[in-house]
């Protein structure tokens, strides 16, 4: 397994990708909050990362609470350590 990106690539990932969205946003900015993100928004927002990054969240990850910002989502992703096998 290969390491992931550092935790700044992926919090720019995800600020670019919301920036694509139309939607300007803070690290720690509340998502669901703002309205830059909803249930929906999640499960389009997983194949994104899990393509972008060659990771799989697993289903514990799944929750609500690590989707609230992008401090959470990036710290989500980096706290796991590696990237799915090739």
């Amino acid at each position: 397994m290969k390491q992931l990106p550092e935790l700044n690539n992926i919090q720019e990932f995800l600020l670019e990708y919301f920036r694509q969205q139309g939607k300007e946003v803070e690290i720690k900015q509340d998502l669901f909050g703002c309205g830059a993100l909803d249930s929906i928004g999640v499960f389009e927002l997983i194949p994104s990362i899990e393509e972008y990054l060659n990771f799989n969240f697993t289903q514990e990850s799944l929750r609500i609470e690590n989707f609230r910002s992008i401090d959470s989502i990036s710290k989500t992703i980096f706290n796991s350590g590696t990237t799915k096998k090739l």
